[in-house]
Parts: C-alpha cells; structure tokens; sequence
C-alpha cells in the first residue's frame, strides 16, 4: 500500500489506534500534535512515525494539518534556497527517512519541486525549492520576506508579478496571502487582478497613507505590474462613482 512494507503499515494503523484508544480525536489536529509532542515513553525515531502514520491519516480524510517537519523544511528551504534531501536532513540534524518521506509528500502537495540536479561522485541527486505556492506557504509560516524575495529571483526570475508580491507581502497581511495562494492554486499563477485583489482585501481598510505610499513606491519598481494595476483600480473607481452617483 502506496509502496510501504506491510509491516510499516501495520505500525501506523496501530499507533493511530493507540492514539484513538487513549481519547485523541483524530480528526483534531492540534490534539494529536499535542498527544505526540507529550508522549515521553516515546522515542523521537517513533514520534517521527507517529506524524507520518497521522499525516497519511489526514490526506486521507483531507484534514488540515501541517506536521512540524513538513514545516521546518518549508522554512529551511525558504532560508537556504534549493538543496538536495541530504544536505536538508544534514541541515535541520534530521532523519533521512522521515525526512524522505516529508519531502515526498510536500512534493505531491506541490508545495516543493525539483529544480535541478546536484552532480556528487558521478551521481545526480535532485535539488528541490519551493514552488509559487509553497513560497506563500513559507512566508504565512512566517519566512523572512526580504530573503525570500532573494531566492526567488534566482529560481523565478521572469516571473516579475510574483515577485512583486513577495515584496509586497509585509504590507498585505494574511488575507494577501490567502488571495495569493488561492490564485495560484487555481490558475497556476499571479496575474495584475489578483493585484488589484489583494489591494482592496478587506485587511487593507485600516492602512495608513504612509504604508500606502510604500505599495505604490514597491510597485513602481515593476512598470508592467504598475501599469495594469492602476488601470484596474481606475477602472474600478469610475465605476463605483458611477454607482454613487445612482443612489
């Protein structure tokens, strides 16, 4: 089953009954993070089981959850740029199986892919990065935009819209991010209205005119994106006028 032993298998189904036998809902993913965090009679070699046992659980069921590993190397990526498994688990002090997995699954998330390929004694060994919408995923975790603006440029550097966001994004808040990842899910990609989107979300109501002028300062700096998004946001303004001025 999806290429693990079938001892494996059984290892997962019973931790997750143990897990169920001691009183955690396994459909709250918070109580299961804190029952694993907690449990002491546990190894850290079986912990790491217990997360994957219960991430394959909740992919199943479709449950919101983000195991701390899949976490760290979004966030370590984010940081260091396009790295191979190895040099990962090397960073992070991991595991490389757990790790193995973790990767594998963001992948499949698309969250991370291959970007290309580390040459070491005669053997190719695939480096990964974040895709468009893992870069999201990191910065709501909380990555440093500034350098994650750095390492995009280097993996995206055509892709002048996205990196207008990213730049963007510690003035844009989570509901930024939300439109962002949203679009990028649906269609692939950024375009100049989902710009115009995320200028008029809800959480830019309070913001002041200084931090306005330091959108629009940010977003001169990308003629195409600057020009189509004003003629959006002209466009949207005539028409509202046009809507005042009915009532």
């Amino acid at each position: 089953m999806n290429g693990y032993s079938d001892a494996t298998t059984i290892t997962r189904y019973k931790i997750l009954k143990f897990m169920a036998k001691n009183n955690v809902s396994l459909a709250d993913p918070k109580a299961v993070k804190l029952f694993i965090a907690l449990r002491k009679e546990w190894s850290n070699g079986h912990k790491q089981i217990a997360v994957s046992a219960y991430t394959m659980y909740a992919e199943m069921l479709k449950i919101e959850w983000k195991p701390p590993l899949q976490k760290r190397i979004v966030l370590h990526l984010a940081k260091s740029g396009a790295q191979t498994i190895n040099e990962t688990v090397s960073g992070l002090k991991g595991h490389y199986k757990s790790s193995w997995i973790a990767f594998n699954v963001l992948e499949r998330k698309k969250i991370i892919k291959k970007v290309d390929m580390k040459i070491y004694r005669n053997r190719k060994y695939p480096r990964y990065w974040l895709t468009q919408a893992g870069i999201f995923v990191a910065l709501v975790e909380g990555a440093d935009a500034k350098n994650l603006l750095q390492r995009t440029i280097k993996t995206y550097p055509d892709d002048k819209t996205l990196q207008c966001v990213i730049e963007i994004s510690p003035l844009v808040g989570l509901e930024g991010f939300r439109i962002a990842l949203s679009a990028i899910q649906n269609k692939g990609k950024l375009d100049h209205s989902d710009m115009v989107r995320i200028v008029f979300s809800d959480e830019q109501k309070d913001v002041s005119i200084q931090q306005f002028k330091e959108f629009i300062r940010i977003l001169k700096k990308y003629p195409e994106d600057y020009d189509r998004t004003k003629k959006r946001i002209s466009a949207r303004a005539k028409l509202l006028a046009r809507i005042i001025s009915m009532i």
